[in-house]
C-alpha cells in the first residue's frame, strides 16, 4: 500500500495536468459542435415539462471503474435521492471521451518508466485515480453543453452519486 501511495504521490501533477488539458479539449469540441450539447438539452427538458424543480447531475463511480463513463441526469422537487419517484436517465460520454485511452497508454507509459515492476493492479489504481479527476472536472462540459440555458432559470447541480452537489450556474 504504500508503495501504491509513493506512486500516486509522484505522478501527481502529471494526472492533474493531463486531465485538465483533456477537459479543455472536450469543452472546446462542445463549443465548437453545438449539436452535441442540445441532445442532453431535450432529454432534461422532455424530463422535466414544464414543472418547477431542480437537475441533478452525478457521476457514478461505478461508471467509471466498469468503463461505461455514464452521468446521471436526475430532475427532484427537492433534495436528490430521497423520494422513490424521481426522475432520471443516463447519459454517458464515451463519443467525447474518445481520446481518454491515450491518456491513459501515457500514463502507463511513464509508470513503467519510473517505477521497477509496476504491477497491473498499481496502474489500474491510476487509471481509476485519473477518472475519478475526470469525472470530477466534466463538470466544465456540462456547463458548456448546457449553455444558453440561463434565461430559463434552471437550477443545476453537478456532483458525485450519494455525495456532495455544487451548483453549476445555469441561473
Amino acid at each position: 500500500m504504500r508503495r501504491l501511495e509513493q506512486i500516486k504521490k509522484e505522478n501527481e501533477l502529471l494526472l492533474k495536468k493531463i486531465v485538465s488539458e483533456r477537459i479543455c479539449q472536450i469543452v472546446e469540441n462542445v463549443y465548437r459542435d453545438t449539436k452535441i450539447g442540445q441532445g442532453l438539452k431535450d432529454r432534461i427538458e422532455s424530463l422535466r415539462g414544464d414543472r418547477e424543480g431542480y437537475i441533478y447531475i452525478s457521476y457514478l463511480r461505478s461508471s467509471f471503474i466498469t468503463r461505461s463513463n455514464e452521468f446521471e441526469i436526475l430532475f427532484c422537487n427537492g433534495q436528490p435521492f430521497v423520494e422513490e419517484n424521481d426522475e432520471s436517465f443516463y447519459y454517458s460520454l464515451n463519443l467525447l471521451f474518445g481520446d481518454i485511452e491515450t491518456d491513459l497508454k501515457m500514463l502507463e507509459f511513464q509508470l513503467k518508466k519510473g517505477f521497477i515492476r509496476i504491477t497491473s493492479g498499481e496502474i489500474e489504481e491510476i487509471r481509476r485515480l485519473y477518472m475519478e479527476w475526470l469525472f470530477k472536472d466534466c463538470k466544465y462540459v456540462f456547463i458548456a453543453m448546457l449553455k444558453g440555458w440561463e434565461q430559463k432559470k434552471i437550477k443545476v447541480y453537478y456532483g458525485e452519486y450519494m455525495g456532495e452537489f455544487e451548483n453549476i450556474a445555469l441561473e
